[in-house]
């Protein structure tokens, strides 16, 4: 489902509040098509922005592999 976009129709905060391992949100995809989808694959998509790419999201993990050593500290 990757690079899907659709709407978030409902939450599912299954196991109680201190159990969000098991939270899922029901996504109704463009096509139709609902899935109960973990909150932590699901990305809000700027207003205004068109098309599957998405917009907001965390760029975290985008710098992998760019640590302190780089190449230079590599023998």
């Amino acid at each position: 489902m990757n690079g899907k976009c659709g709407v978030a129709t409902d939450f599912h905060p299954i196991g109680g509040p201190h159990e969000p391992a098991t939270w899922r949100y029901t996504v109704k995809l463009d096509g139709g098509e609902a899935f109960k989808v973990k909150p932590a694959n699901v990305r809000l998509r700027a207003e205004g922005t068109g098309g599957a790419s998405g917009g907001g999201g965390s760029d975290k993990g985008k710098e992998k592999g760019k640590g302190k050593k780089g190449r230079a500290g590599r023998k």
